[in-house]
């Protein structure tokens, strides 16, 4: 299904090159840089849909939390993302890449630390990790944007803007697609139980930390596609 949906997308993107475009030009390419931004769109969605869907499994079959605080740590995340989107938002020229580039560092690092401690850490500690990783994607979000805009020109900033909540929704379904997928391989199809959570989980959250360090990658192939850039 992942296999067809990937083939779809291509199609889809081959298909629009009419004169009313949906996409930029050259959508998705490694060699342009609106393209570039758009990866960096779509691998910072799929970075954090897995943490949004399994986290919640976490908290309530290892931690043993409620629904409502469940809730609570993952109000958590979204205040967070607020927080790196606010207190970076007057950054620019240097400073706009420093942001993109260490706040999906951020994300990674954290990511990987809810994976390597899950059940063996306390809950403040894992909801610590959870704010760090909504602070690196304020930070990343934020300025990735700003930067597309600025970097597509008057002729293709309304595009840019208008198509870039679709790619954040294709990282979202691809990003939950291949978690799922992780999770099931690794037990999780088999029971909930607490043990059998923790291990699927933490490998679900170790290969999904690969996502924004691919994607920090790509944040410094977009600044070097289009250096100068201002916003």
């Amino acid at each position: 299904m992942i296999i067809a949906g990937i083939l779809c997308l291509i199609v889809t993107l081959r298909l629009d090159r009419v004169k009313e475009n949906l996409f930029p030009q050259r959508v998705l390419s490694l060699f342009a840089p609106v393209g570039t931004a758009y990866w960096v769109f779509l691998l910072l969605s799929a970075a954090y849909t897995p943490m949004t869907i399994f986290l919640p499994l976490a908290l309530r079959q290892i931690y043993g939390l409620d629904p409502l605080w469940i809730g609570y740590v993952l109000t958590v995340f979204s205040v967070a993302w607020t927080i790196g989107s606010l207190g970076t938002a007057g950054w620019n020229d240097r400073w706009t890449q420093i942001a993109c580039v260490s706040g999906l560092a951020i994300t990674a690092a954290s990511i990987l630390g809810i994976a390597v401690t899950l059940a063996d850490t306390s809950i403040w500690v894992l909801t610590a990790l959870v704010a760090l990783a909504g602070i690196g994607v304020g930070m990343t979000n934020v300025h990735s944007i700003a930067w597309a805009l600025a970097a597509a020109g008057e002729q293709e900033s309304r595009i840019t803007a208008s198509a870039a909540p679709a790619m954040r929704s294709i990282g979202i379904a691809y990003g939950a697609a291949i978690a799922g997928m992780i999770a099931n391989a690794a037990g999780l199809a088999g029971g909930t139980d607490p043990q059998t959570v923790e291990y699927a989980l933490s490998w679900v959250f170790a290969l999904g930390a690969l996502v924004p360090l691919a994607g920090s990658l790509c944040v410094i192939r977009m600044f070097r596609l289009k250096p100068g850039v201002k916003i």
